[in-house]
């Protein structure tokens, strides 16, 4: 039982990181969008002929979601286990 809390506060240490990193990335693309604008490049845009840098940035975000959601169900079982509980899908 004496590793259970450091591999919960690992845990919480990995998810506070990664959901750093997706406001990281949703500010690093208003920053983009923002600066190509006045730049007068309209290119980096919806409908833009370099769009795919926003979609890259986008995948980005949805994976580091992703890898949020499993790691917080990892957190979830963990928890219920050590308090006894059942886990329920």
């Amino acid at each position: 039982m004496e590793d259970q809390p450091a591999d919960d506060e690992k845990t919480s240490v990995r998810i506070n990181f990664h959901q750093q990193k997706v406001v990281n990335f949703h500010l690093f693309k208003h920053h983009l969008e923002s600066e190509m604008r006045l730049c007068g490049d309209e290119t980096v845009r919806e409908g833009g002929s370099n769009e795919n840098i926003l979609n890259t940035i986008d995948q980005m975000v949805d994976a580091e979601e992703k890898v949020q959601i499993v790691l917080l169900t990892y957190q979830f079982i963990n928890l219920s286990i050590i308090l006894g509980g059942e886990v329920h899908y």
